[in-house]
C-alpha cells in the first residue's frame, strides 16, 4: 500500500506543477514575443527598403528634371539669339527705307489683326466693325498703323509664339520622361 499524502507533499507537488507550467507559459510567452518581435523587423526592413527605393527614384526623377531645364535653358538661347536677329532686322527696315516707300496700313488692319492673334477666328473673317461695334473698336479702325509699328507688332506676336512654342516642348519631353517613354 502506499503511504497517505500529507497536505505538505500535495503542496509542493502543486507547487513543482504549477512552477512547471509557469516555465512552460513563459517559454511559449517568449516564443511568441520573439515571433512578434521578429516580424516587426521584417515589416520595418521591408518599409525601410520600400522607402530607400522611393528615395532612389525620386533623386533620379530630380536628376531628369535639371537635365531637362538644362535642355530647355539651352534651346531657350538659342531661340533668343534668332529673335533678336529678328527685331534687327525691323529696326534696320526702319532705318534704311525712305519715308516715301513705307506703307500705312488702315486701322481696320490691326482689328483684324488682333483678332486672328487672339484665335477669334469668325471677327477675323467678318471684319472687325461688322457686327455693330462702336466705341473702341469704331476709334481703333480709323487711326492707321504704320508699317514699323505693324512689324513691331507681327514679330512680337512671332517671338511670343514661338516662346509658347517651346515651353509647350519642354512640358512634353518632360512628362515623357516622367512616363518613362522615349521621346
Amino acid at each position: 500500500m502506499l503511504p497517505m499524502p500529507t497536505v505538505a507533499s500535495i503542496y509542493a507537488a502543486l507547487g513543482r506543477w504549477a512552477l512547471y507550467a509557469l516555465i512552460a507559459v513563459g517559454l511559449l510567452l517568449a516564443g511568441y514575443l520573439h515571433g512578434i518581435d521578429t516580424s516587426e523587423k521584417a515589416q520595418a526592413k521591408q518599409l525601410l527598403d520600400q522607402a530607400l527605393a522611393y528615395a532612389d527614384r525620386i533623386v533620379q526623377l530630380q536628376d531628369q528634371g535639371e537635365q531637362l531645364t538644362a535642355q530647355n535653358n539651352t534651346l531657350r538661347t538659342a531661340q533668343a539669339e534668332k529673335t533678336r536677329i529678328v527685331t534687327r532686322e525691323v529696326l534696320r527696315y526702319v532705318q534704311v527705307t525712305p519715308p516715301d516707300r513705307r506703307v500705312v496700313l488702315p486701322g481696320t488692319w490691326r482689328l483684324r489683326h488682333d483678332a486672328a492673334a487672339a484665335g477669334d477666328l469668325a471677327a477675323a473673317a467678318a471684319g472687325p466693325l461688322a457686327d455693330g461695334a462702336a466705341g473702341t473698336a469704331q476709334a481703333l479702325a480709323e487711326q492707321p498703323v504704320a508699317d514699323d509699328i505693324a512689324l513691331e507688332t507681327v514679330a512680337d506676336n512671332y517671338r511670343a509664339c514661338r516662346e509658347t512654342a517651346a515651353k509647350l516642348e519642354g512640358w512634353q519631353r518632360r512628362q515623357r520622361a516622367l512616363a518613362g517613354t522615349a521621346p
